[in-house]
């Protein structure tokens, strides 16, 4: 139940363990994903029961019959968007943005992973409106969108989207210092008038830097040239040679 000015009001939910009427209302709406129709995504969750995940953006939702990961590497792909894997290699190296599951990170939006394994729900930080715990569950009431059952507390969800925005307020820091300026992360941040990103906002992670200017993409393109030549074909060599 959502509890308003101190009343009862039933809602109506999205669960990625649970089919229900809302999942019927959502996939009835869903177009099928492109890559390149979509400009900035709020969330991407696991359908219950079905193959494949929901992708909600401000504009659409979208069906994408891959997982969410796949469906994460197909988008990056066709913007040519850093590789995650390379990325989340070079994040958890600083040791200040986490050793968990790492956040997904493009110049211009990020999302952050709730969960583990195939039920991972991937979701925009500053697409959350608010948070709201009853009875022991928290929910996340999108700005522009669904609303959804989370696997976590409210405190780890904190935590987590904190870490998140940290990078990629970093990462925008690197890629755009000549037209932003700022000395905070939040400063780099376009940060909503909501309750949720009120609470974000007073975190200290986004109030200080953490790494000097520049490392992350330094670091991300000596990574991803390792990883280049780590993966190059031994004939593609032997032909060069």
């Amino acid at each position: 139940m959502f509890i308003t000015d101190g009343s009862y009001k039933e809602f109506m939910y999205l669960d990625n363990l649970q089919w229900s009427s809302q999942w019927d209302l959502y996939w009835n709406q869903a177009l099928a994903f492109d890559s390149l129709k979509v400009h900035e995504i709020d969330c991407i969750i696991t359908i219950p029961e079905k193959e494949g995940v929901l992708v909600f953006s401000e504009e659409d939702i979208y069906y994408s019959p891959n997982s969410a990961f796949t469906t994460l590497e197909h988008f990056s792909s066709a913007y040519s968007f850093a590789d995650y894997t390379v990325m989340s290699t070079c994040l958890k190296s600083f040791g200040c943005f986490g050793q968990y599951k790492s956040p997904w990170i493009c110049p211009f939006f990020a999302l952050c992973p709730l969960e583990g394994g195939y039920h991972t729900i991937w979701i925009n930080p500053l697409k959350i409106y608010k948070l709201q715990t009853i009875d022991g569950e928290t929910y996340a009431f999108m700005d522009n969108g669904p609303v959804i059952l989370l696997p976590l507390t409210r405190r780890s969800i904190l935590s987590r989207t904190e870490i998140t925005c940290s990078a990629l307020a970093t990462l925008q820091r690197d890629c755009f210092q000549i037209v932003i300026t700022g000395e905070r992360p939040l400063d780099y941040l376009e940060v909503p008038n909501t309750p949720f990103s009120h609470s974000l906002s007073k975190r200290a992670a986004l109030l200080q830097f953490s790494i000097p200017f520049g490392e992350l993409v330094q670091q991300y393109q000596k990574a991803y040239s390792l990883h280049l030549y780590q993966t190059f074909d031994v004939d593609d060599l032997t032909l060069i040679s």
